[in-house]
């Protein structure tokens, strides 16, 4: 039997060193030493723990080490077919650019709560319209508020000493309003009881 494989294997070699086949109908083919097989509904390859030490453009093998299908496309690099989907670990740092993210893809609920720091935001990216408030006194730290040359209008402030920019203090004492310059009393208003009419 093996005398008889031999030759119709020498016979086949011959008959296809000659012609060209169309079509071949059979049930599986083993290519080198029956460790790549040809079948009917698909290719099954070695399962090989590392790529090979050389290869040619549209070579395609299978690394059981990193669980891919791998080809070369141009005999030099080599490149590797991602499963699907693709997860975080699949995409290099950096990789993503904002030209590759479509205008409105990332909604508010693909960013994590507290994702996105100070660090993240441009200065002077959050306008007015962005802002809806009141904004709290503990977001306010002393010496944040700076009107500039703008005016503040509002239905009441609640303070305690104001400074002016000159060096004026104004004090508010239980009985008396003092007015300061450089830390000197120079004008005192005590409380008075309104007249009687």
């Amino acid at each position: 039997m093996r005398l008889l494989h031999r030759i119709l294997e020498k016979i086949l070699n011959k008959i296809l060193g000659n012609i060209t086949i169309d079509y071949i109908r059979v049930r599986r083919i083993a290519i080198g030493s029956a460790t790549l097989y040809i079948k009917s509904d698909r290719i099954s390859f070695p399962s090989l723990t590392s790529d090979p030490t050389e290869y040619q453009a549209g070579d395609l093998w299978f690394n059981a080490s990193d669980s891919r299908l791998k080809y070369s496309p141009d005999g030099t690099a080599v490149s590797s077919l991602a499963p699907a989907p693709v997860s975080t670990g699949d995409i290099a740092d950096g990789a993503v650019t904002s030209a590759k993210i479509a205008n409105g893809a990332v909604t508010s609920d693909k960013i994590a709560d507290s994702a996105v720091t100070s660090a993240k935001i441009a200065d002077g990216a959050v306008t007015d319209a962005k802002i809806t408030g009141p904004i709290s006194p503990s977001k306010i730290g002393e010496g944040d508020l700076n009107l500039g040359t703008g005016t503040l209008t509002c239905g009441q402030v609640n303070v305690g000493d104001i400074l002016l920019k000159y060096g004026w203090k104004i004090v508010e004492k239980p009985d008396r309003l003092l007015i300061l310059k450089d830390n000197r009393i120079v004008l005192e208003i005590p409380a008075q009881a309104p007249q009687e009419a």
